[in-house]
Parts: C-alpha cells; sequence; structure tokens
C-alpha cells in the first residue's frame, strides 16, 4: 500500500554508484519512486543526476552528513560495502559506518531501514540445511557484522 508520505518523499540510497545500488536505484526509478543518492564529496555521481537521481554529498563517517541526506527521505536503502573499494577506512565503514546509518535513521525518523551486506556470510555456522557442505563452521565474534551488532544495541541502550 503507498501512503501519500511515501509518494513524494525520496528514498535515500547509500551506495548507489556501486553495482547492486545501481540496480536499487534503476528498480526504485522504474516503480516511479523519487530517488536521493547519497555520495561521497570526491565521487562522480554525474550517471545519477542525468537520471533524476538528487545527490545528498556525505560519507558514512559522518553522523552529521548522513542524517542531513535522511531528512525529509521516506527510508533509507544501503547497500554500501567498504571491503570492495579497499583502502584504510573498508573496516570502518563496514562496521562505525553501519552503526552511523542506523543512529541517523533514528534520529532521522525514517520509516523504513534496509541494509543488505554479505559480511561474515562465509562464516555461516553448518545447520541441518548446510551439514551437506563442505564449508566448516567458523565463528568470530571480533567479526564486522557482530561489531556492528554490538555498537547498534550499546547505543541504543544509552538512549535508554
Amino acid at each position: 500500500m503507498t501512503t501519500a508520505r511515501s509518494a513524494i518523499l525520496p528514498v535515500l540510497v547509500v551506495g548507489a554508484t556501486g553495482s547492486l545500488g545501481g540496480k536499487v536505484v534503476d528498480e526504485l526509478l522504474k516503480r516511479g519512486k523519487m530517488v536521493r543518492a547519497l555520495v561521497r564529496p570526491t565521487t562522480d555521481a554525474s550517471r545519477l543526476e542525468s537520471r533524476g537521481v538528487e545527490i545528498a554529498r556525505g560519507d558514512m563517517l559522518d553522523l552529521d552528513s548522513l542524517v542531513a541526506a535522511m531528512n525529509d527521505a521516506d527510508a533509507v536503502i544501503t547497500t554500501a560495502a567498504g571491503y570492495t573499494r579497499g583502502g584504510k577506512n573498508a573496516h570502518d565503514i563496514d562496521t562505525v559506518g553501519n552503526a552511523n546509518l542506523a543512529e541517523a535513521a533514528h534520529r532521522a525518523g525514517i520509516r523504513r531501514f534496509v541494509l543488505t551486506s554479505i559480511l561474515t556470510s562465509d562464516q555461516t555456522p553448518q545447520t541441518s540445511r548446510t551439514s551437506g557442505t563442505r564449508r566448516s563452521p567458523r565463528t568470530n565474534s571480533n567479526s564486522s557484522a557482530s561489531h556492528s551488532s554490538r555498537c547498534a544495541r550499546e547505543r541504543s541502550s544509552t538512549r535508554s
């Protein structure tokens, strides 16, 4: 069901310049949605701009820029992943950056927040469905996903 709010407010896509994020943008535009993309200050956004996507300049490690990008948005979809481009901040983007996105969504009053990630997918423990695979179960309490979850829980508990 489409509400009046969701029909006029944009969906913010984080990671829109990447492969998966670009596909999310394509689908949203195809469905007639207004799209806003969070794009780093040094990244070329001309392809997105030429398609009518609103550009919000910011960085996942800058909480204030995330809140600003989310103001007056209906929803946030993030496909961003630091590990895909590497660099010195890759781990921070995948951990602190994702926690910042969740915090910014809370502050901006975002109704829907969708985070996609394959981080630690190779560390899925065996279950009855996967017991036939050759992969041995590995768990790592210091994994990026675990760290992001702990950050979000810690921030949530400090607000209570």
